[in-house]
């Protein structure tokens, strides 16, 4: 009977082990090898993004009765991260954590980002996806990957608390 239970643990570890990414802590999932392709050109910091500040897009998601804000947080090292909240709570310190983390860099006012992605389907499903946008007052302006002709708009929204630094 022992044996039994040896085979059945050794099968999970193989399939856990061959996952292409684990689940951090402080929340989101990260890539075991990291491969991010922005992260390797030089970073260059445009002052018109606000690394203390979240940018929270104009349009709510909506899935049934489910309702969502996404929202960016760019730091000022290059990194950013991908979430969302729910509008009746609101962002505040408890819930300001990466579900997908990235990388950013700027060219004059147009913005590069790319971010790891997992299916929710597939869990061996893993993408970079890169993003393309600009930087316009206190906004960013995405292009939006399914889309070509629709724009994703996030508007800046101060925090109430300093956020904690990127530490992946």
């Amino acid at each position: 009977m022992g044996w039994k239970k040896l085979v059945v643990l050794m099968l999970c570890f193989l399939c856990v082990s061959c996952l292409k990414f684990y689940h951090h802590p402080q929340g989101g999932f990260r890539p075991k090898k990291p491969n991010f392709s922005v992260d390797k050109e030089e970073f260059v910091y445009n002052s018109k993004i606000d690394t203390v500040a979240i940018y929270t897009k104009v349009d709510t998601l909506k899935y049934g009765k489910y309702k969502s804000v996404p929202y960016l947080k760019l730091y000022n090292n290059g990194r950013y991260f991908r979430n969302s909240f729910k509008p009746n709570i609101g962002i505040n310190q408890e819930n300001l954590y990466p579900a997908s983390v990235g990388y950013y860099n700027t060219y004059g006012d147009t913005l590069k980002l790319e971010y790891f992605r997992i299916s929710a389907l597939n869990k061996n499903d893993t993408e970079y996806v890169m993003l393309k946008g600009i930087i316009k007052g206190d906004s960013i302006i995405i292009n939006n990957r399914f889309i070509k002709e629709d724009k994703d708009i996030y508007v800046k929204q101060k925090l109430d608390f300093v956020p904690e630094p990127s530490n992946w």
